[in-house]
């Protein structure tokens, strides 16, 4: 992995959007006073790939956000394996810390994650190292190192298990001593389900089979009777019913009854038939006679009341005429007087029209003009008269034509009224000069006279016989209603009767149909009595069976131990089962499961000697002799070759009693101890055992796994001037090996050694990076 680009805004002291450049850097220094963000960049690059930073661990990301800002961004772009990558997150403070709502890692501009966690399990996958091995491996601990050369065993132990997370051993033997603890409680379970299933004999599975047969026995049992119940329980509530059904038959031929007075209607149908018969001959004889006078009269008064009508028709019409030339005369004079008004209006109109077209020609005049009428030069303009006269002329000019059209036409109308009726005059006229005089008529009228006697006598004779007419047929209808209910009871009482098949009926005879029901009736009275008692002899023996059963049924159910109804039988034997059933699969299940039990117990048993021997392995200061002995062995080794590459096979690390000696090849093989090395020694040997510790933790992550970038934050300050030349040489040469090499440092003697150097400032409250060198 080789560091492209860095852009943080937010980020620890660079609160404000801050972009570092490391393209084709491969040696370079960070360098600035204390506190002024150097290791801050190197916290940027390890949080963009890892959403962490060394000094604060995994898991806590609020202190990366500067302290004046709500949130911060750090955006890494990087080389791996020929491919350039992206990563990015972005912190925002929260009630309870902080959160990383946003996080990505693209390659060449496709996403591989999107998502904070995501993003963490992409770079490990993709660098081959996890936060603990980047801290180790690229994140060089040389400064660790140079303590841990001077370091007592005990503290060098200590320090070398924090550098390589040998705590773990101490969580396993924890974890060992819990499953030693859990396994402790299964066995005790486990031992007791053994007592448990040990209280189970032959003898209880062998009654509970005994119960079952007698269960199973009793369920067919139960079927069949209760089967038989229902069955006796249909055939009572049957008969019950037909029981039920001969008592309401009964009833209702007891109950029946014809309406009152129903043999009396026949007889007065045959009386009113005979008056009326009588009646309609006396009436057809006086209308005969009042017929004949009325035809000897007749022509007479037909005379004389068409002259009357005549001459008051004349009377009439002449009243109507005198009426209409009274109405034309007035209607001539509201039509005259509507024109007169009319053609005023039409004058005012044409007047307006006339002073509107001048308006309009005045409008385009003015003083001193040529007037377009006479000729002469205009001295006055006269002032133009209101628009508005025109609309109104207007309107009272079509008002009075409206007024006067309705004038003409209503006289018209009286005009044609009153020629109409003139001629009417004339035709009654003529109609009279056909009639008989006077004279003629009075002795025609003296005729009738003559005939009014008879004429009345026979009206007299005709009104008595219509009266009684009246009479009798408002007695036959009052005949037919009662007529009409007799037949509607007698209907619905056939309707009632049907079941019993009582005789077909003429309804257009309701009294000989009520007498043909009631012979009936008295014939099948005996019959249904027969009946009922034989009914009644079939329900009380079907009750009895019906007694026997349940009887029976119930000492089945106490003799089986089933405390239940008989409602209730079916069910509570369904359970007895269900449950003698589970017991003698429990039994039977019981017995299988002891040497199950046993063998469970067995290897519960081995797991927790197995888990109580590691533990103790674990928790013996032997075991973390012999890893720290194991690990510091390839340790030593691992820094030889790093130091034999560093100093040109100078110098080579020993160990003597547990504590370093250094072997100077070029001294004849002198042995020096570790406190006795200069600055610039020191740091090469610390660093040489820093590399070896990152080349072993990348060899345990993977052999994908290239260590491109190293970046060094400690150590030398408290370098000499020949030691920082020692020191800047070493550097280079890592740097001249392929791989980008970084320090950070305040010794600004060292920086300017360094081809590039980003200076770190702080300024107005926010850090800021600027490159110096090969830019």
């Amino acid at each position: 992995m080789r560091p492209l680009t860095l852009n943080m805004r937010g980020f620890g002291i660079f609160s404000e959007p801050t972009e570092i450049d490391f393209t084709d850097v491969e040696l370079f220094a960070l360098t600035g006073p204390t506190g002024s963000g150097k290791t801050t960049v190197l916290d940027g690059i390890c949080f963009a790939l890892y959403g962490a930073i060394p000094r604060h661990g995994e898991g806590s990301v609020a202190p990366v956000v500067n302290q004046q800002k709500n949130e911060a961004s750090v955006v890494l772009t990087f080389a791996f394996n020929d491919a350039t990558y992206s990563v990015a997150r972005r912190v925002r403070r929260t009630a309870k810390g902080a959160s990383t709502p946003d996080a990505s890692l693209e390659r060449d501009g496709t996403v591989l994650a999107a998502n904070a966690s995501a993003v963490t399990a992409k770079v490990q996958e993709l660098l081959g190292l996890d936060f603990r091995q980047f801290t180790t491996c690229v994140l060089l601990p040389q400064g660790e190192f140079a303590r841990f050369l001077n370091e007592k065993q005990g503290k060098r132990q200590e320090l070398l298990g924090a550098l390589l997370d040998l705590g773990l051993y101490d969580v396993i033997a924890g974890l060992a001593t819990g499953r030693a603890r859990e396994a402790e409680g299964k066995l005790a379970v486990l031992s007791q389900q053994l007592v448990e299933l040990a209280r189970i004999t032959e003898t209880d599975l062998e009654g509970l089979r005994t119960r079952q047969k007698e269960l199973d026995a009793l369920s067919k049992t139960l079927g069949k009777s209760l089967a038989q119940l229902e069955q006796l329980g249909i055939d009572a509530t049957k008969q019950r019913n037909a029981l039920e059904t001969l008592t309401a038959t009964r009833s209702v031929l007891v109950g029946l009854k014809p309406p009152r007075g129903w043999k009396e209607i026949g007889d007065l149908g045959k009386r009113l038939a005979a008056s009326k018969d009588t009646v309609a001959t006396e009436i057809e004889a006086a209308a005969q006679e009042h017929t004949e006078l009325l035809a000897v009269a007749h022509p007479a008064r037909t005379q004389v009341a068409r002259y009357l009508e005549a001459r008051s028709k004349e009377a009439a019409t002449t009243v109507r005429i005198t009426s209409l030339v009274n109405e034309v005369i007035q209607t001539k004079a509201v039509a005259v007087a509507e024109a007169e008004a009319l053609a005023l209006a039409e004058r005012a109109l044409e007047a307006a029209i006339n002073e509107d077209r001048a308006a309009h020609i005045r409008a385009g005049l003015k003083l001193g003009d040529l007037c377009p009428v006479c000729g002469e030069k205009i001295t006055t303009l006269r002032a133009s008269a209101s628009g508005g006269i025109l609309d109104t002329r207007s309107k009272e000019a079509d008002k009075a034509r409206a007024r006067s059209n309705k004038a003409a036409a209503t006289l018209q109308t009286f005009e044609s009224e009153l020629t109409r009726e003139e001629d009417r005059l004339r035709d009654l006229a003529a109609e009279l000069e056909g009639i008989d005089p006077a004279d003629a008529l009075a002795s025609q009228l003296h005729a009738i006279d003559d005939h009014k006697a008879g004429l009345d006598r026979a009206r007299d004779r005709l009104a008595n016989a219509r009266s009684t007419a009246e009479f009798l047929d408002k007695k036959t209808v009052e005949l037919n209603r009662r007529l009409e209910e007799v037949r509607e009871g007698l209907q619905a009482v056939w309707h009632d009767l049907t079941p019993l098949g009582p005789p077909l009926l003429d309804l257009a005879q309701p009294v000989e149909a009520w007498d043909a029901i009631l012979t009936w009736r008295e014939m099948r009275l005996p019959a249904l009595d027969l009946e009922g008692e034989q009914g009644g002899q079939r329900l009380a023996a079907i009750n009895a069976e019906i007694d026997e059963a349940q009887a029976q049924l119930g000492s089945d159910l106490e003799a089986a131990g089933l405390d239940t109804d008989l409602a209730g039988a079916r069910e509570a034997l369904a359970v007895a089962l269900t449950t003698v059933t589970s017991d003698i699969a429990g039994v039977e299940e019981a017995r299988e499961a002891v040497e199950q039990v046993g063998l469970e117990r067995d290897r519960v048993n081995a797991e927790r000697e197995l888990a109580k021997k590691l533990a103790g392995e674990l928790a013996a200061n032997k075991f973390k002799k012999w890893i720290f002995d194991e690990v510091f062995r390839a340790l030593v080794e691992g820094a030889n070759l790093r130091l034999a590459d560093l100093t040109s096979g100078q110098y080579e690390l020993a160990v003597t009693d547990n504590d370093f000696e250094v072997i100077d090849r070029f001294a004849a093989d002198k042995r020096r101890g570790v406190k006795s090395l200069s600055g610039g020694e020191t740091f090469l040997v610390s660093l040489a055992l820093a590399i070896a510790l990152a080349d072993e933790v990348a060899a345990a992550a993977g052999s994908h796994v290239a260590l491109d970038s190293f970046f060094l934050d400690e150590g030398f300050g408290t370098l000499d001037t020949e030691s920082l030349d020692v020191v800047a040489r070493v550097i280079a040469e890592l740097g001249a090996a392929g791989k980008t090499v970084g320090i950070v440092t305040h010794v600004e003697e060292l920086a300017d050694q360094m081809p590039v150097r980003y200076e770190v400032r702080r300024v107005g409250g926010s850090g800021t990076v600027t490159q110096v060198g090969a830019a």
